[in-house]
């Protein structure tokens, strides 16, 4: 009997698990030969709602199935995470021996935003997507700063001074 039960268990946590995870899809925007950006999407539910374009931080994009995004996403929302091409996620979907293209070139911010533009094209091209509203990320800030023709963009913990952290101190920044 307790064989039975454990695998009852076991099963039922398999498929919630499952059932959390499969709106999740995962999709790679190919820039060019040399250039990936990997994103994730979780289709809107209300077709009237945006879709939210989570950019990453410094070393990643968030996870689509994080809490927080899984709850947006329940009230309806598109949810999108995404890696820039020069972050682990995005480099590992290059294929074998290609030199990733951050290597021969010095990037900006403008480069970066090139790739939040060519997504939110993606998404609207491909996706069936009608709003898509930038949020940015930490580091991902700078990037937003510089970003054009969106009808809001969302910045969450913007990369600051660690002075920020105490009012006090942020005033003695010049």
């Amino acid at each position: 009997m307790k064989i039975k039960q454990t695998f009852c268990i076991v099963m039922m946590a398999l498929f919630i698990s499952c059932k959390a995870f499969a709106a999740v899809e995962h999709f790679n925007l190919n820039m060019s030969k040399s250039r990936v950006v990997s994103f994730e999407l979780i289709r809107a539910k209300n077709p009237k709602l945006p879709t939210l374009l989570f950019l990453p931080g410094v070393n990643r994009g968030l996870l689509a199935n994080d809490d927080a995004l899984e709850i947006m996403a329940d009230k309806g929302y598109g949810v999108v995470t995404m890696n820039f091409s020069t972050q682990p996620i995005s480099v590992s979907e290059l294929p074998n021996r290609v030199t990733p293209h951050f290597k021969t070139k010095t990037y900006t911010f403008l480069d970066l935003a090139e790739e939040v533009y060519a997504l939110s094209n993606e998404l609207k091209k491909n996706f069936n997507v009608k709003t898509v509203i930038p949020v940015s990320l930490s580091f991902s800030s700078a990037v937003s700063s510089v970003l054009e023709n969106f009808p809001l963009i969302i910045d969450t913990v913007p990369m600051t001074a660690s002075a920020a952290v105490n009012p006090e101190l942020e005033n003695y920044r010049s």
